[in-house]
């Protein structure tokens, strides 16, 4: 079995530690941008699901309206 020496672990250690904030430091370029696509996104699916919301709305009006107009 191959023991390791503190100093190989801390050495070991502080490079992984590194790397990671390296690569944290990295991404967040690339996960601003994506919020902001993100957010867009999101407006986009808001506006249809209002439209969704109105659609039967809309139909159940047209329709009452068509009813009252051929009773008269």
């Amino acid at each position: 079995m191959h023991k390791s020496s503190p100093n190989n672990l801390t050495v070991r250690y502080r490079f992984a530690l590194g790397l990671s904030a390296v690569l944290a430091a990295a991404s967040f370029p690339f996960l601003y941008e994506n919020s902001g696509a993100q957010q867009t996104d999101a407006a986009v699916v808001n506006a249809s699901g209002r439209h969704c919301r109105l659609s039967p709305r809309e139909v159940k009006d047209f329709m009452t309206a068509s009813c009252v107009q051929a009773r008269v």
